[in-house]
């Protein structure tokens, strides 16, 4: 009796800075969405939200790797937007290298990793995506408020 739902803002802070606090606004337009698109659950509460920001490598491939003096800590990242689905397969690849069995899939996934943009120019780079990934959202959300007024009669 669980609805997990994922982030309806997207957001690059300037120097690929991360910081950790609570972002209220993404909360509100989530909570907004859900309320729209599921209009019977309107009544119920919400009990958790967070935030974060987009993890994204240029080839759209998440990264993964060793690092540490004896190569013993094994890491991903960069799962480009589909961090919860793509991070749950990601870390049940790793813990099977860690068991002894490393998944074809694992391995097909080491690489080299293309650099990033210098700033300002990779600020401009997400901020024309996010731009436009949020008139793609809006047109969406007005589909589904058209499809949900259509329903109930």
């Amino acid at each position: 009796n669980t609805m997990v739902l994922t982030v309806k803002k997207l957001n690059y802070v300037y120097g690929s800075k991360t910081p950790n606090i609570p972002d209220d606004h993404a909360y509100t337009a989530l909570a907004r969405t859900l309320h729209e698109r599921h209009p019977t659950l309107r009544g119920l509460g919400i009990k958790h939200c967070w935030s974060g920001y987009v993890s994204v490598a240029y080839d759209f491939l998440p990264v993964v790797g060793t690092t540490g003096a004896h190569q013993n800590i094994i890491y991903t990242a960069g799962c480009t937007g589909h961090g919860l689905a793509t991070q749950s397969l990601m870390g049940q690849l790793l813990a099977e290298k860690i068991m002894g069995t490393e998944n074809p899939i694992l391995t097909a996934l080491y690489h080299k990793t293309p650099s990033t943009l210098p700033e300002p120019f990779q600020w401009c780079a997400f901020q024309t995506a996010f731009t436009a990934a949020g008139f793609y959202d809006s047109w969406i959300d007005r589909k589904a408020r058209v499809t949900n007024t259509s329903s109930v009669v």
